[in-house]
């Protein structure tokens, strides 16, 4: 996170955090509090605040608030956060904050499902959003990634799209080497923007740079 702390999420489970001088993952160094119960998903710091936003397995979303030591979740709603409210009937994981003040999120329960949430407006902009996957083919949302000048992209198994600007749409990446604007992959690991903005992306199949 922001301040170094170093999290192990165990997807479904739980989160445990490192510490150095005990030199060991564990749930006893957590600084956030969650319900005994909770199977997380994931686990993610907001940007620029001390707020930690845990999706529940079945549970919506919860929020713990390191200034406050508060704890914020559906049906417990503490700090009468909008979004928690508002995702509390929705089975959420891959939390993902833009740059343009957005919550994003897939779906648990169908993993070609995506919301959007805009924060300052306390209003979706994608609500439980389908992908029309080419060919229909089984995909597996990884996680949500943006480049700096503000394109989202969602990629994981057999899934390479970028949002587009202003539009409930995604264009996908074609899965092979026909031209410029495709690479071949099975499972898409990682991306990452260079200094030139290209996008490198670690897949099953080896690296490969999309200009």
């Amino acid at each position: 996170d922001e301040q170094g702390n170093l999290f192990y999420i165990i997807a479904g489970a739980e989160v445990i955090t490192w510490n150095e001088k005990a030199h060991q993952f564990s749930y006893r160094h957590n600084f956030f509090r969650q319900k005994e119960n909770w199977r997380i998903n994931d686990f993610v710091q907001q940007p620029g605040t001390g707020n930690y936003w845990m999706a529940i397995e079945g549970g919506g979303l919860a929020v713990y608030n390191t200034t406050s030591g508060k704890l914020s979740y559906a049906g417990s709603n503490t700090e009468n956060i909008n979004s928690v409210d508002r995702f509390r009937e929705l089975s959420c994981n891959n939390i993902f904050f833009d740059n343009q003040h957005r919550l994003w999120t897939a779906s648990t329960g169908n993993s070609f499902l995506i919301n959007c949430f805009q924060m300052d407006s306390n209003k979706f902009y994608l609500n439980n959003f389908r992908l029309s996957v080419p060919g229909n083919r089984h995909v597996d949302i990884k996680r949500f990634f943006q480049q700096k000048d503000g394109p989202v992209w969602v990629y994981g198994l057999r899934l390479f799209a970028k949002h587009l600007k202003d539009r409930a749409a995604f264009q996908f990446v074609d899965n092979s080497y026909k031209y410029n604007y495709s690479i071949a992959y099975e499972m898409l690991h990682c991306l990452y923007e260079d200094r030139e903005k290209n996008i490198w992306i670690g897949t099953s199949l080896g690296l490969s740079k999309l200009v």
